[in-house]
C-alpha cells in the first residue's frame, strides 16, 4: 500500500501572479483542488490563491497538530543572490513546481490528507483572519518549543533509544553525501555551460573560416553543422533538464532530510519533557513519603508548629501529585507515538519520486 492510496484530493498549482501592494510585492499561485472521495459531489472543486507565506503557515500548523510526524519540507524561501532575481520567470516556475510537489505529498499522506488544517488551506478563500487568530493564540506545543529553545543545550537524562541514534547518524551521513552530489552536479553543469559557449564560438569561427577557404568550404560547413548539432543536443538534453531532473530533486531530498532532523529534535524535546515530569513526580512522591514518616515519628509540644507546616506541605503534595501523574501519563503517550520510521518514510518518498521521473 502506497501513500497515494489515501489521496482524497487532486491538487494542481499553476498560474503565478505578481501582486503590488502599498507595503510589499509578492507572487501568488492558483491552487485547484478536486475532491475524489466516493461520496463527493460532482462539482466538488475549489480554486484559491496562496502565496509562499501561506504555505509556511500551513506547515507550522501541521507541525503543531502532529509534532511526532515528519511534516514534508517546503522549498527554501530564497538566498541572498536569489533575492535580487526572485521575480524572474525561472525562479517562479521552479518554486511553483516545488510547491506543487509539496501539496502532492500532503494530500497523499494517510494522516495529513485528513487534517482540517489542510482542508481549510485548500478551500478557504482567505486565510488572513485565521492566521491572525493563530498568531494571537500560541499553542501549548509552541510554548514548550520556545521554552526548550531558551536552553543553551539540553540533553536527555537517559540514553536515547539506539533506533533514533541510528536514524540521526543515517540522515547526517545522507545529508553530507547529497551535499557532495549537489556540489559535483553544479560543477559539471557549469562546465557544460562553458562548453556550450565554446561550441557556439567554434561554430561561428569555422563558419567564418569556410568563407575564407573556398576549397574547404563544404568540409568546414559540415564540421560547423556537426558542432551546432552537438551544441543543440547538449542544450536540450542536458542543460535545460538540469534544474528539473537533478538540481530540484536533490534540493527536495535535502529539505526532506532537514524535516526528518526537525522531527527528531521534537522527539528529543518530548523525551526531555517526559523525563523532567517523571523526575519531578518521583521527587515529590519521595518528599511526601519522607514528610509522612517524620509526621508519625515526632511527638511533643515543641513539634506542634512544625507539624502544622508539615501537614500543609503534605496536603499540597497530595494535590499536586495527581496532576503531575496525569502529565507524566500524557507525555508517556506522546513518547509511544514517537516510534516512527522517518528513514523508511524518506526512502519511500525518494523511491516514489524516482519511479515517477522520466530519466
Amino acid at each position: 500500500m502506497s501513500f497515494s492510496d489515501f489521496q482524497d484530493y487532486n491538487v494542481n498549482v499553476d498560474n503565478p501572479q505578481k501582486h503590488f501592494d502599498p507595503m510589499e510585492t509578492y507572487v501568488s499561485f492558483r491552487i485547484t483542488t478536486k475532491v475524489v472521495k466516493q461520496n463527493a459531489k460532482p462539482d466538488s472543486e475549489y480554486i484559491v490563491r496562496r502565496r509562499y507565506n501561506d504555505f509556511v503557515w500551513l506547515r507550522n500548523k501541521l507541525i503543531e497538530s502532529f509534532p511526532t510526524l515528519v511534516v514534508p519540507a517546503l522549498p527554501a524561501k530564497h538566498s541572498v543572490l536569489e533575492q535580487l532575481d526572485r521575480y524572474s520567470r525561472p525562479f517562479i516556475m521552479t518554486r511553483m513546481a516545488m510547491l506543487h510537489s509539496y501539496l502532492q505529498r500532503l494530500t497523499s499522506h494517510p494522516v495529513f490528507s485528513c487534517s482540517p488544517v489542510l482542508e481549510l488551506f485548500l478551500r478557504a478563500q482567505s486565510l488572513n483572519d485565521v492566521m491572525k487568530q493563530s498568531k494571537s493564540s500560541q499553542g501549548i506545543f509552541d510554548r514548550l518549543t520556545d521554552s526548550l529553545h531558551t536552553l543553551t543545550g539540553f540533553n536527555t537524562r537517559n540514553c536515547a533509544h539506539p533506533e533514533f541514534e541510528n536514524i540521526k547518524i543515517y540522515v547526517t551521513a545522507l545529508s553530507q553525501k547529497l551535499g557532495s552530489v549537489q556540489e559535483v552536479a553544479a560543477k559539471i553543469n557549469k562546465e557544460r555551460t562553458e562548453m556550450a559557449l565554446d561550441f557556439e564560438d567554434a561554430q561561428r569561427s569555422i563558419t567564418h573560416w569556410s568563407y575564407q577557404e573556398p576549397d574547404l568550404e563544404e568540409l568546414l560547413k559540415s564540421i560547423a553543422e556537426a558542432i551546432g548539432t552537438i551544441s543543440k543536443s547538449q542544450n536540450t538534453q542536458l542543460l535545460q533538464t538540469y534544474n528539473t531532473l537533478i538540481d530540484q530533486p536533490l534540493e527536495e531530498y535535502c529539505n526532506y532530510i532537514d524535516a526528518v532532523k526537525e522531527a527528531l529534535c521534537r522527539r528529543d524535546m518530548i523525551q526531555y519533557n517526559y523525563e523532567s515530569t517523571l523526575d519531578d513526580s518521583k521527587k515529590k512522591r519521595a518528599e511526601k513519603e519522607q514528610l509522612e514518616n517524620l509526621q508519625g515519628s515526632t511527638n511533643g509540644f515543641g513539634f506542634k508548629l512544625w507539624k502544622v507546616t508539615n501537614r500543609e506541605k503534605i496536603r499540597k503534595l497530595q494535590q499536586d501529585l495527581p496532576a503531575l501523574d496525569q502529565l507524566v501519563e500524557l507525555n508517556q503517550i506522546e513518547m509511544r507515538q514517537l516510534w516512527i520510521k522517518p528513514v523508511q518514510f524518506l526512502m519511500d518518498i525518494c523511491i516514489g519520486d524516482l519511479n515517477t521521473k522520466n530519466w
